[in-house]
């Protein structure tokens, strides 16, 4: 708890240091979740339903979605995707291998993207509109199911971010691969039901990128199925567990680039 304050604190520092371009860029990112609500709003005025949702689950979905967005690039994804292997190609890495701490924690949390933190707002709106209209009703089944998700969704999310950074390694630079896991992550805004059978299964169970958005609020809908969450678990298990083997080996290869 002492390194996040102290991370918090440091990255709160940098950013505010450029305020205009602050405070242009937290009015962007909010943009980004306003233009995704109005696309299905206009998606809607022509069809009831996609695949098997309806407007307001496509609404659940999405404030899962944008949630679960929120959380990983508030903290680990930038750190591992972009920033990370800048540290190898630079030799910097160094550095946080001398220090009395984990490594992979370290690089993975260092920076805190304050921006996205208040950028949230937007979500925060439609979750409170969720709850008020009764769109969303919590039970102690619901929210445990939702919770579970919501955590396979982060474990997949880090082992995923951490293979990523781990490849740096061999490529030292891999912002390409960074993008592309980037827009993979978002068809967890679509409901993967509505995706098709093979590009479904690809999305369940070899990319489980269902865990963040289709699993959670298929929880909160009541509709999760327990093998389908049985199977992603076993898919994330199996992500953690590359990712950790790919980190390792990828330690024991570094060799300094610094003088």
């Amino acid at each position: 708890l002492h390194l996040a304050r102290s991370f918090i604190r440091v990255s709160a520092i940098d950013q505010l240091a450029h305020p205009k371009s602050f405070w242009f860029a937290i009015v962007s990112k909010m943009l980004r979740v306003v233009i995704v609500l109005i696309f299905f709003q206009a998606v809607f005025l022509h069809v009831n339903q996609i695949g098997s949702w309806h407007r307001d689950d496509i609404l659940v979905l999405l404030a899962v979605y944008f949630t679960i967005e929120s959380l990983i690039i508030i903290t680990f994804h930038r750190n591992l995707a972009y920033y990370f292997p800048s540290y190898v190609r630079k030799g910097s890495f160094d550095h946080y291998l001398t220090k009395p701490i984990p490594v992979l924690p370290h690089v993975a949390f260092r920076v805190v993207d304050l921006m996205d933190t208040i950028s949230t707002l937007p979500v925060g709106v439609l979750w409170a509109y969720l709850l008020a209209t009764g769109t969303v009703h919590l039970t102690v089944a619901s929210s445990t199911l939702f919770v579970l998700s919501g955590l396979l969704a982060i474990v997949f999310t880090f082992g995923l971010s951490t293979i990523v950074a781990a490849i740096s390694f061999w490529s030292i630079s891999q912002t390409g691969l960074g993008r592309l896991y980037e827009q993979l992550f978002r068809t967890g805004r679509y409901p993967t039901d509505a995706l098709g059978s093979s590009q479904g299964f690809l999305f369940t169970y070899i990319l489980p990128f269902i865990t963040v958005g289709t699993l959670p609020a298929s929880a909160l809908n009541h509709l999760i199925e327990p093998t389908t969450l049985a199977g992603v678990a076993l898919s994330v298990l199996v992500f953690a567990l590359l990712a950790r083997m790919l980190w390792r080996r990828g330690l024991r290869r570094y060799s300094s680039a610094s003088s």
